[in-house]
């Protein structure tokens, strides 16, 4: 009978916040009806505006009913990190997935093995491509252009020096080119010890004189004679030597006629 009409309170509000009717305790004469922001959910989550969307009676936010709190992007796939963080009072998802890159030189590679979903910066990184090879090889990098996802390094064999040379120096597995250096093998005029190899020069054998023959004495023969009481002779060949530069054949003794008595 008093004529007074009843009037629901309420607002408009817009997403992330709530109608906050506390104030209409069915005295007033006004619409205390208030528009009022959904609390914040923490570190990691974010405010869903579908669930706080300005048109509930209550806070939905951490504060509140915590319906509204969404946590964020925390792990992503491989080969891609985390961009972005939501310290809670937002609206949207603001942690992103994001591929990982690099842009590398020649002769290096794209090590993605850090990447792997979790982090939250760029991980990737350029490396060299390189190994370590046996004596008699280099470093081949010729296939790493820097887009690649592994060392692509190989080893390959130097050229060898061929006839009459040796690889004095170089080309010992840690270059990265063929920096062999070939050189001449040694002549050995006495002959070798060892022969030139493909790594190794010659071992000469060391030269000695040639000895001067000594003189040599040929011996001279001649003959004397003798007579005895009987009438014969009987000659004696006695040797005289004569030096000479050759050595000749000793000459066959003779002797004189036997004299008579």
């Amino acid at each position: 009978g008093t004529g007074v009409a009843c009037s629901t309170c309420t607002q408009t509000c817009i997403p992330g916040q709530w109608v906050d009717q506390s104030a209409c305790d069915g005295l007033g004469t006004t619409n205390a009806a208030q528009c009022v922001a959904c609390t914040t959910c923490g570190s990691g989550f974010y405010i869903n505006p579908t669930v706080c969307d300005g048109n509930v009676n209550a806070d939905t936010g951490g504060g509140g009913t915590s319906t509204a709190c969404r946590p964020c992007t925390t792990t992503c796939a491989n080969h891609q990190y985390i961009s972005g963080s939501c310290p809670g009072d937002g609206l949207t998802n603001a942690a992103t997935c994001v591929a990982c890159s690099a842009t590398c030189a020649a002769h290096q590679y794209i090590d993605k093995s850090s990447c792997d979903g979790s982090g939250s910066s760029n991980s990737f990184e350029c490396k060299d491509c390189f190994i370590y090879c046996s004596d008699g090889e280099y470093v081949d990098q010729s296939a790493c252009d820097g887009t690649g996802g592994s060392n692509a390094a190989v080893c390959t064999y130097c050229a060898t020096c061929g006839w009459g040379k040796y690889r004095s120096w170089g080309c010992m597995g840690n270059s990265t080119y063929d920096d062999g250096v070939c050189t001449n093998c040694t002549v050995c005029e006495c002959g070798y010890y060892a022969n030139c190899t493909e790594t190794a020069d010659a071992v000469c054998r060391t030269c000695t004189a040639t000895p001067t023959p000594s003189p040599t004495q040929s011996p001279t023969y001649t003959s004397t004679s003798t007579s005895s009481t009987t009438g014969s002779a009987t000659a004696t060949v006695i040797p005289t030597f004569t030096p000479t530069n050759t050595p000749t054949p000793s000459p066959t003794p003779t002797s004189s006629s036997t004299p008579s008595p």
